[in-house]
């Protein structure tokens, strides 16, 4: 009896396109004062699981040493700055001109950081003609209350200070040619740090580490009190008493100033009694400025390692967390990706999530058109709506 067999023949396999929920733009840094980028390829890769197409600018990982090809390989798509600024999302931590701001489409979303900059008027003109929503990450609040981002851009600030300021110390960068400390029968060097922040104790504790002898500054005593309990007995803490902190300067090494709830400026009699060759940071951003110390000529540590003579030469140097913008990057993406998932991955929509998320709400700066952020609208001088109305409207 024989047995007819049907011929196995290939069938076509349906295969369904993989549907993106948004498009996601990543522009290069060009703003010196400001991480070049807040995304990783290991950023990038978590987010291209998310159904989220990332789009990053040729190049946007050369500052930290990341090739297009990471990016590629992580599921992003390198493409010009024009396409980045035409996504539905755009990451961008510095600020856009006029010009890229045009680019942009009507209603999307802009991730930037606000850090006490300035805002340019056209640019938000521009932006609030388009109902552009834009969110200050800096400004988003956790569950707990704590802005993660803001908190570790300031420790990667706060340890790179020290590292940075140490080294500034030895000949190679023109300085006297001393450590920090932990040398038996040697004088350690002394440190006065400026506020209690998360910069401020993160410099502490490297500064500790190091074996220097670390002194705490701060005229709200609640935190001084808090910050002298994490660090330990190590650290000396005091008030911003004129006498004390004078006495502290003559022989301090390196002096930190961060962020302070009251306003404070070193005058030119303590800065000429600060001993020679004294190392001098601010950690508080002002574009190129210093407020803590108005005389003295700012440099930014990532540009001018060999500018000046530092035992000769009265200078503040800015920025130090720009010298370390992988480590800045890679702490940066794990805060981000978190808002990523809160904002966009219940589909709600952003009306929905500003309902019901109050650390996000806190963190937009412009909705609807409207300057939404007291904190924005205060530099552009212009009213302030309440972010609230508007949702309860909607």
């Amino acid at each position: 009896m024989t047995i007819h067999r049907p011929d196995i023949q290939e069938q076509t396999i349906i295969i369904k396109e993989r549907r993106r929920r948004f498009t996601l733009g990543i522009p290069v840094g060009r703003w010196p004062h400001y991480p070049p980028t807040l995304l990783t390829p290991e950023g990038a890769h978590l987010l291209d699981s998310r159904d989220i197409e990332v789009c990053v600018e040729k190049g946007v990982g050369e500052i930290i040493n990341y090739t297009d090809s990471r990016y590629a390989a992580a599921g992003a798509n390198i493409v010009s700055r024009r396409d980045t600024l035409q996504c539905d999302v755009v990451l961008y931590p510095g600020q856009l001109t006029a010009k890229e701001a045009s680019l942009m489409k009507h209603r999307a979303v802009l991730l930037t950081l606000m850090r006490n900059r300035d805002i340019d008027i056209e640019t938000a003109g521009i932006m609030l003609s388009k109902s552009i929503t834009v969110i200050a990450l800096d400004y988003v609040r956790d569950f707990h209350g704590k802005r993660p981002l803001a908190d570790i851009l300031g420790e990667v600030s706060g340890r790179a200070a020290i590292t940075i300021a140490s080294s500034y110390l030895s000949t190679a960068a023109g300085g006297k040619g001393i450590l920090l400390g932990g040398v038996a029968g040697v004088n350690p060097c002394e440190v006065v740090i400026l506020g209690t922040g998360m910069s401020a104790l993160a410099a502490a504790r490297s500064a500790i580490g190091l074996g220097s002898i670390v002194r705490l500054f701060d005229n709200d005593q609640y935190c001084l009190r808090t910050a002298i309990s994490e660090l330990g007995a190590a650290v000396i803490g005091s008030t911003l008493h004129p006498a004390v902190l004078s006495h502290a300067l003559i022989s301090a090494d390196i002096i930190i100033a961060t962020r302070l709830n009251q306003p404070f400026a070193f005058d030119n009699v303590m800065i000429d009694n600060l001993k020679q060759g004294a190392v001098i940071m601010d950690l508080n951003d002002r574009k190129g400025h210093s407020a803590v110390f108005p005389t003295l000529r700012c440099l930014d540590v990532s540009k001018s390692f060999q500018e000046v003579d530092i035992v000769s030469s009265r200078v503040c140097f800015i920025n130090p967390g720009n010298a370390v913008p992988r480590t800045a990057a890679m702490a940066a993406t794990n805060d981000i990706v978190p808002v990523f998932d809160r904002l966009f991955r219940s589909g709600a929509g952003l009306m929905n999530v500003f309902k019901t998320d109050s650390g996000l709400r806190g963190a937009v700066m412009m909705f609807g058109g409207r300057i939404v952020h007291p904190h924005a609208a205060e530099i552009l001088g212009v009213k302030c709506v309440d972010i609230s109305l508007l949702l309860s409207f909607s």
